[in-house]
């Protein structure tokens, strides 16, 4: 079943290592940070069928 899931800290390790295994069962993910202490290359993937 797909979900809807937002994922708050995503840019940080442990919360873009979440990010990926989200998206990689399927589920539509959106990730919150402020980017103070994690990486905006972190984000510039996607795993979007649609």
């Amino acid at each position: 079943m797909k979900k809807v899931i937002l994922v708050t800290g995503g840019a940080g390790f442990v919360g873009s290592q979440l990010c990926e295994r989200l998206l990689k069962e399927g589920n539509e993910v959106f990730c919150l940070d402020n980017y103070f202490t994690g990486d905006k290359t972190a984000q510039t993937r996607s795993a979007s069928p649609n």
